[in-house]
């Protein structure tokens, strides 16, 4: 099973309580599709225990991603996992 799709999978089943999960997709050089399904399936199980996914990703491959599906304001850019971890959304392009 490929990290991305084990990960929040893994970190919703670790814990319980609130959930906050921050997936680095800054080493990503190319992206699908394929990337937003572990993502967006661990979204209700965070939300539901108060928590949130968040992503790190800053550059135009991923964020193009993101833009042509409709779900960046879902998974708005975080410039580094600090700033995911604080909420701070990184600059608009």
């Amino acid at each position: 099973m490929a990290p991305l799709v084990r990960a929040p999978a893994e970190a919703g089943a670790a814990r319980s309580g609130r959930l906050l999960i921050i997936v680095d997709l800054t080493e990503v050089t190319f992206a699908g599709r394929s990337i937003l399904p572990p993502l967006w399936e661990a979204r209700p199980d965070c939300r539901a225990r108060g928590g949130r996914l968040r992503a790190v990703h800053d550059n135009h491959t991923t964020d193009l991603v993101f833009r042509c599906t409709g779900l960046l304001g879902r998974f708005p850019a975080h410039a580094n996992a600090q700033d995911a971890w604080e909420g701070r959304t990184a600059d608009a392009p």
